[in-house]
Order: structure tokens, then sequence, then C-alpha cells
């Protein structure tokens, strides 16, 4: 199937080229699907064309649209680190917690993904710092687990909860304690997570630390008050 490269207005009609034989033709919905539901602006997003995103938006595409597994175009791109795309999109009106069919949100990709600058757009644009997806992770949880120190920081800066807890009763804390990230854990404690939090089966983070061998960590916990 013949994917988007690129798009241009001329004479009130939008061209779109194809990768395949970058033959132009004339696209008067912009908000034509694939197969799979994606738009020419989500391919443009994903692919971090900036001159085609705003071209698009410009021609009418559906900024909200999502495909089948509920991305829109601004989870396309802030899941590729695309800042300048994300920024255009969130200008442009795209709903900054739009949530695909699992109940990610474009923050949590961009927390998954590493993605600092982004998550700073997304940040300065309001979205709901601590929405959670499906198995009740937020944004915090997700960088947290993946160690993305300068994310979490940003996050507990902004307001995040570090004492939110996900469906099964695990919280931040638990998870850098069972990853091993050291740092996070003092950044965690000291913005007042409960270091003897237990989930729901009764696990709490000094568990989770001596349970993966990570000794610092448990000399951590314990200083700070962990008893359990």
């Amino acid at each position: 199937m013949s994917k988007i490269f690129g798009a241009k207005i001329v004479s009130g009609l939008v061209f779109v080229f194809l990768i395949s034989g970058c033959a132009a033709i004339p696209m008067k919905n912009v908000n034509t699907k694939d197969e799979n539901g994606l738009t020419p602006l989500m391919y443009a997003a994903r692919q971090n064309h900036t001159e085609t995103v705003s071209n698009l938006i410009k021609a009418g595409a559906n900024i909200n649209e999502k495909n089948e597994d509920g991305w829109s175009a601004l989870i396309f791109a802030a899941n590729n680190g695309h800042t300048k795309i994300v920024s255009t999109l969130i200008k442009a009106g795209a709903d900054v917690n739009v949530k695909d069919k699992i109940g990610a949100t474009a923050l949590i990709f961009a927390a998954l993904k590493g993605s600092t600058e982004t998550v700073a757009v997304l940040l300065k644009a309001g979205v709901n710092i601590n929405e959670k997806n499906d198995d009740g992770w937020p944004a915090l949880m997700v960088a947290v687990f993946t160690g993305h120190t300068e994310i979490v920081s940003a996050l507990i800066k902004a307001g995040a909860d570090v004492n939110v807890k996900d469906k099964i009763g695990a919280t931040a804390l638990m998870l850098a304690a069972s990853e091993g990230h050291t740092e996070i854990i003092s950044i965690l404690i000291k913005a007042g997570a409960d270091v003897n939090a237990k989930s729901q089966n009764g696990v709490t983070a000094l568990m989770k630390a001596a349970h993966y061998g990570h000794a610092e960590i448990v000399d951590i916990l314990k200083r700070a008050g962990a008893r359990e």
C-alpha cells in the first residue's frame, strides 16, 4: 500500500505525494484513512514531516482523528519524540488528554520514550498529569519504571502524585526499588513518597529492593523510615 510522504496546497487542493512512484495526486478529503485507520496527518506526524503537518492542518485535517488503536496524530508525534510537531498540533487544538485503546496518553508515551522536551511541552499545555492507563499507571510510574530520572523530576515538580497506586496497589517507589533506580528512589522519598506503603498483597518497596538484591536502596529506605 502507498504511504503518505508529503503534502502541499495548490489552488485549494491538497496534493499528497506517495512513496510508490512519488506521484502527486489531488486529495479533496485530507481525512481519508488507510486500512489501519491512519490519516495523512498521522503519517506526517509519525515521520516528523513538520511542513506537511502544517499544510494538512491548514487544509482542514481532523487533528483529533484516531486510528484503530486509538492513536491520534498527537500520540504518534509524542511517541516518537517529535516535539515541534507536538507543539504545532497543540496550537492547532489537539486534545492533549487523548487516550488510546489501552488508556495511554501522549504524556505517558513521551515518558515511556524518555522524550524530556516533549514532556515539557505537554505539561505546559496543561495535560492531566495524573491520568492513568488501563493498568493504573500514570506518566510518573512509567518514567520511574523506565529510569528516566529527568522526567521523573519534571513530573513531580509539575504536581504528579508520588503516592499514586496502580490496579494492584503498587507505587512508584516500589517500581524504583524493583528496578534498582537509586537516584529516583531518593527523589521520590524527598518528594514525600510513603516508604511503608503496601500493595494489595502486602508487598513494600523495602521487600522489592531486598528481593532483587539492591543493597544501597535497602539502606536508603531504612534510613527514610521503612520498617518492613
